[in-house]
């Protein structure tokens, strides 16, 4: 069974952790990823030049709104739960399969990771932990087997926080096109659900916690999530009941996008 992305965004919209929470993503993010690409290093491992007007950056977001409303990927913002200020943008998709080489792009059940973060937020692990509650997230939507990233060989910020984030690398190398120049050599990372689900086991591996938990919830005593599909239907369920909605907290290329920073 094919992800459904529509459920992913929710359940990753309704999370957050020590420091972050994710929201949908909105056309007002334009202007604090506009402010983010103003840094000489961000746009530096990106598939796209640095914009030369807040339009383009628009035109960027409206895109992903779109296809996340559509059901094509699954997409968030991070920001500041202290004061709402916006960290990074997130995204889940399906492998495009258009880079020669990447594994698994024919597979359903596979989904390939990417953000954006702001410099103010580059040291301080803040991708690392939005990162890892994603990935958390992800493996406990139903149809999702295998999470990769794709990220270019000199991008060594990038490949440490896959690492970090519990991807591991594969062998095999591919060349990725971006929206000008020649396409850049890359490296693959990849993890699937049982390894995924060894290391949560080991490694205390979840960071966040849910939001408005119901009454009688099966807390896992690793995490602060729903141990299966059956819980989270049930959630859904109380929240469509509630009298109090969730509160909304205040964002993509590919996982490559991670490591513009130094």
């Amino acid at each position: 069974m094919p992800p459904d992305f529509h459920d992913l965004t929710a359940r990753l919209a309704s999370i957050y952790s020590k420091r972050l929470a994710l929201r949908t993503v909105c056309l007002s993010d334009t202007w604090p990823l506009f402010d983010a690409t103003r840094h000489p290093a961000f746009n530096q491992h990106l598939l796209w030049d640095q914009p030369r007007s807040e339009w383009e950056v628009y035109r960027r977001v409206e895109a992903i709104v779109e296809a996340t409303q559509q059901g094509k990927m699954a997409s968030v913002s991070a920001v500041l739960k202290t004061t709402g200020a916006w960290v990074s943008l997130f995204r889940f998709q399906r492998p495009t399969g258009d880079e020669q080489g990447t594994p698994g792009t024919t597979r359903d059940n596979t989904l390939e990771m990417g953000l954006w973060t702001h410099a103010d937020y580059w040291h301080g692990r803040f991708s690392l932990e939005l990162g890892r509650m994603c990935v958390d997230a992800a493996f406990q939507q139903p149809g999702v087997e295998h999470l990769i990233g794709i990220t270019s060989t000199d991008n060594r910020s990038s490949q440490q926080l896959m690492q970090l984030v519990g991807l591991h690398l594969q062998p095999e190398q591919v060349r990725r096109a971006g929206e000008s120049g020649p396409p850049r050599p890359s490296l693959v990372f990849e993890v699937d659900r049982e390894t995924w689900l060894h290391q949560r086991r080991a490694q205390n591996f979840a960071t966040y916690e849910d939001q408005k938990p119901p009454p009688e919830r099966p807390v896992s005593p690793d995490s602060g999530t729903a141990p299966n599909p059956s819980w989270w239907a049930a959630t859904k369920a109380h929240e469509v009941g509630s009298a109090q909605p969730v509160q909304p907290v205040q964002p993509v290329e590919s996982i490559e996008t991670v490591g513009s920073h130094p």
